[in-house]
């Protein structure tokens, strides 16, 4: 067993929580409070009651999630908040919950671990958001053809995609911005980005790419995700002996 104080700083410093108060719509760090010793940690992109279960089945004293149940301003059902609430309180299961630190560290962040799979050089921050930048954007070394890049990221999500191919037949320059991100085609453009790769699909973002000569991806809200939380279950294994559990309750969108 660790003591919760010694994971909550670990994960506090690492992903520097403090930095992102007042750029985040999330309440990041501890949410919810459970027992002072922590036997075994798991991992989901979603803070649900659905997680909830399944962590309690799998004897979870602890929850790290991407989308955590507070917000500010607030905006939950009075009545689905006090069942999660209840729920967690009852089992003693704290829940700690990263959203912007999550999709924005240069490390173990959602969008530079894949920016690293795909292989893309020269990063800069991209994608501004809540005043500041929560994706990447970099070069591969060689130009590939649209086709041949879908099939990576397809590949790399281990998901379908929707491809609206206005841009160049032969992609250099790539753009990623993970979750709900679409407002960063107006931005890829301005820049000459090739390529832009987003979470969930856009209906008002079809004519801007294509007015934009710009190749957006969509690659899914929850597949585009789930790269910092595993990053970092492999860096809190490495730290603590404690066993842990990647909790995968995909939406399919």
């Amino acid at each position: 067993m660790v003591a919760l104080r010694t994971i909550v700083r670990f994960l506090d410093s690492t992903l520097k929580i403090a930095d992102w108060k007042n750029h985040d719509s999330s309440v990041n760090g501890v949410q919810v409070r459970g027992r002072s010793r922590v036997d075994r940690i798991g991992f989901a992109v979603d803070g649900c009651m659905a997680t909830f279960k399944e962590a309690a089945r799998r004897k979870c004293d602890m929850i790290v999630v991407h989308h955590g149940i507070l917000w500010r301003p607030y905006m939950h059902s009075p009545t689905l908040m006090r069942r999660q609430l209840a729920f967690l309180r009852e089992k003693g299961i704290t829940l700690y919950a990263a959203h912007l630190p999550l999709d924005a560290h240069p490390k173990h962040g959602n969008n530079a671990v894949m920016a690293q799979l795909l292989g893309l050089q020269g990063l800069k921050k991209f994608g501004r958001y809540h005043g500041r930048s929560i994706g990447y954007e970099g070069t591969l070394k060689k130009a590939c053809s649209l086709k041949g890049i879908s099939v990576d990221i397809a590949t790399m999500l281990d998901s379908d995609i929707d491809v609206l191919g206005f841009g160049p037949k032969r992609v250099r320059r790539i753009a990623i911005a993970s979750g709900k991100a679409d407002d960063c085609a107006y931005e890829a453009i301005d820049k000459g980005i090739d390529l832009l790769l987003v979470g969930e699909t856009s209906h008002s973002r079809y004519h801007v790419a294509e007015e934009g000569r710009l190749n957006l991806v969509f690659g899914g809200h929850y597949a585009t995700e789930v790269f910092g939380l595993r990053a970092i279950q492999t860096l809190v294994a490495q730290r603590f002996s404690v066993p842990m559990v990647f909790i995968h309750l995909p939406t399919g969108y």
